[in-house]
């Protein structure tokens, strides 16, 4: 009677240890398949809920990142229309120098006139530069065209800014009325300039090389102002390329399961339940011979 009690309690033990090894079994493989070292949400809460934090963290820095690119799309595009306004400028500035030379003709001033005109056209294209669905030059109004077909200004006098860390922000739209129309009204220079050529009237047009030496230190003022945005624009999507880096490397050690320690514990499992296995199926065979 205490051999068939032994006996039963051992195969008991047994028939625990092999389900318990199965399950293990189990475990490694699905940890082998998926890569990852948890398997089920409840095996380590304390972990699961470090594995949510750091996913939270890395998403965020994934987000200034986009933020930083897409600052410094919008930077670049009101940089390159200051430069081509600002070669604007220069060339206005040549022809008032060259008019306001007696030597000149008002058929030659006429023509002057001409491409005086289509340079105020460029001027106000420049001004309603527009990249990504956004007018740069009309401040938080970004989705408005910030001038009108009379050269008002109907944009925004406040300006937009992005996020680009936690505790940066970064100027991607501006106020073209200050831009364009600041201490100077560039739109308004042009037109006493044309004024000047029409009439012949060298007092304006000598006026107006004044007006254009204005309105192109105005905008260097905003083109050095860009340029420092863009700076930061750019140091901070390094800092969350870096922060990201370090948080993907941390989840990784979290998360992801060893593959070689995986195989060779699954391998030794497999060994131990095949033993286990053995042992019960001849357990089982003395306990059979002990009832007969």
């Amino acid at each position: 009677m205490l051999i068939r009690s032994t006996l039963f309690s051992r195969l008991s033990y047994m028939s625990r240890e092999n389900t318990e090894l199965s399950a293990d079994l189990a475990d490694v493989q699905k940890q082998i398949t998926t890569g990852k070292r948890i398997v089920r949400m409840s095996d380590e809460p304390w972990t699961i809920s470090q594995l949510h934090q750091l996913r939270e963290e890395t998403s965020l820095q994934s987000v200034f990142k986009s933020a930083g690119n897409q600052a410094k799309g919008l930077l670049a595009q009101a940089e390159n229309g200051l430069n081509q306004s600002m070669n604007i400028m220069t060339r206005l500035k040549q022809l008032a120098v060259q008019a306001a030379n007696d030597t000149y003709s008002q058929a030659d001033l006429d023509n002057m006139s001409e491409e005086v005109n289509n340079l105020k056209e460029r001027l106000v294209n420049i001004a309603n530069t527009e990249f990504d669905g956004r007018y740069v030059f009309a401040g938080q109004a970004y989705d408005t065209q910030p001038f009108d077909s009379t050269y008002t200004y109907v944009g925004s006098s406040n300006e937009l800014s992005i996020d680009v860390s936690a505790s940066a922000k970064v100027e991607v739209g501006f106020d073209g009325s200050d831009v364009f129309q600041g201490s100077v009204d560039v739109f308004t220079a042009i037109d006493d300039f044309l004024t000047g050529l029409n009439t012949d009237d060298t007092t304006i047009i000598r006026t107006a090389i004044t007006e254009f030496d204005d309105v192109f230190d105005q905008m260097g003022n905003y083109l050095t102002r860009i340029g420092g945005e863009t700076n930061i624009a750019e140091d901070m999507q390094e800092v969350a390329t870096s922060i990201e880096l370090n948080l993907s490397e941390r989840l990784s050690s979290v998360e992801d399961v060893d593959a070689a320690e995986a195989l060779t514990r699954f391998s030794m499992l497999q060994t131990q339940y095949q033993i286990n296995l053995q042992l019960t199926s001849k357990t089982r065979g003395m306990s059979l011979f002990e009832r007969m």
